[in-house]
């Protein structure tokens, strides 16, 4: 009983413990970004309010069918010479079928215009998703480039407490002087003092990281990538057709010009078809008729009866002080102003590939000189720690060379994490991120 007991508790507490720390790789923070974010759910619901937006223009052009009943309660009763006629709980019930003929094009207009939102809904959905992505990778990049920064100096932490142990060790020999030992303290110090930095901002990635991805706070977020991959391609083409910012402006032009269409119908006759049926009872009539003995008799009836009735109508607008023209010339100004704004916003979106595509040669030129200078830091470090190690360099240039590692192990994870960042920029730019 004890053994189940403990295996309970063994297995408890490793869900636990589990649940308190996950590996992540980029593609499970994409997912999990894209699944959390509220901003894409807003998005799915505007397109699906779209799509029912379609289906209502749709049914504009089907028939519409309306039932009605009516139930009169009349008083007085209606005395028409004489004879009365009593409508105390008379009735009339009906069918009533209404079929658009012909509108001006109204209504195909409003089904284009109806799928061009569709449509331009999809594109802000495609645009949010995209903008969520670029915020995942970038707080993913950024954890894990400050995740090796501290990893790196705590690398430096245990070496500089093994150099304050050898100098402290030739201090107690005679070997060393204490300004020696000093200059180590002052160095791990900084150390660190970098390193608390270092943890204090992972700590704050990671919080970051977990909000986008709808990680519990407290969670440790393990970064499964080890090395920033770069892309082969820098010169991503400056084609905007894939960017929905660019498709959005262009299902605008579209819009208008259905609007420009659907005013246009008002100025242009419409032709409807009206047909019901209307079943009336329960009325009630009292008419005194004569006798031949001179008395009269009441003689009552009650009516019930049905009825079709079909209706042709066509409206022709003739003159309303030039209403439908000036609306007319409304609509036709904001489809221009729509393609004016594309234009204008297509030269700014081209602008800004062309800043993204500097943007990622520079960073990725960063990262060559990034490399080259951690690889004289690390020969410099290595040649003076020799030097050291025979006593002909002082201890002060040894510090020195550690501190250009660190700068220069530093300046090659800020670039790397830059450059991935600048490539997801310029994917975002060009519309080319995937999902």
């Amino acid at each position: 009983m004890r053994l189940i007991i403990l295996l309970c508790a063994t297995t408890i507490c490793t869900q636990i413990f589990a649940q308190e720390k996950i590996e992540l790789t980029l593609g499970q923070c994409r997912q999990m970004a894209l699944d959390n974010s509220e901003q894409a759910l807003v998005a799915d619901n505007n397109v699906k309010m779209s799509e029912h937006d379609q289906r209502v223009a749709t049914a504009q052009m089907l028939p519409n069918i309306e039932g009605s009943a009516t139930s009169v309660l009349l008083l007085p009763d209606i005395d028409m010479s004489g004879s009365k006629t009593q409508m105390r709980g008379a009735y009339v019930a009906g069918l009533q079928l209404t079929q658009p003929i012909y509108a001006g094009g109204k209504i195909a207009a409003s089904r284009r215009m109806a799928r061009f939102g569709t449509e331009a809904a999809e594109e802000q959905r495609r645009a949010a998703r995209m903008d969520i992505l670029v915020d995942a990778e970038t707080a993913y990049w950024t954890t894990l480039a400050v995740d090796r920064q501290v990893r790196m100096l705590q690398r430096v932490a245990a070496r500089m407490d093994t150099l304050r142990q050898q100098t402290q060790t030739a201090v107690n020999a005679g070997m060393a002087i204490d300004v020696d030992l000093l200059h180590v303290e002052a160095k791990r110090g900084e150390v660190l003092l970098n390193l608390q930095k270092a943890q204090n901002g992972r700590a704050l990635c990671q919080m970051q990281l977990a909000q986008i991805i709808g990680v519990a706070d407290g969670v440790e977020i393990v970064i499964a990538d080890t090395i920033f991959a770069q892309t082969d391609d820098i010169a991503l083409a400056a084609n905007l057709d894939n960017r929905p910012e660019i498709q959005l402006l262009r299902k605008q032009i579209e819009v208008a010009e259905q609007q420009e269409k659907i005013t246009r119908a008002d100025m242009l006759p419409s032709v409807g078809l009206t047909a019901g049926y209307n079943y009336y009872g329960n009325i009630k009539t009292k008419t005194p008729v004569p006798l031949d003995d001179g008395s009269t008799m009441i003689y009552e009836q009650t009516m019930s009866d049905g009825m079709f009735m079909g209706m042709l109508a066509v409206q022709i607008p003739i003159f309303h002080f030039g209403d439908g023209k000036n609306k007319l010339r409304k609509a036709q100004l904001e489809t221009d102003n729509a393609r004016l704004n594309l234009r204008h916003n297509e030269k700014l979106m081209s602008l800004e590939v062309r800043q993204k595509q500097q943007n990622v040669a520079d960073r990725r030129q960063m990262v060559v000189i990034a490399h080259q200078s951690l690889a004289h830091a690390e020969e410099n470090h290595r040649v003076l720690s020799n030097r050291h190690a025979a006593q002909m360099s002082t201890l002060s240039d040894l510090l020195e060379a550690q501190s250009l590692l660190i700068e220069a192990h530093s300046a090659l994870i800020e670039a790397q994490a830059n450059l991935m960042i600048a490539q997801t920029e310029l994917a975002r730019a060009t519309g080319e991120i995937k999902f």
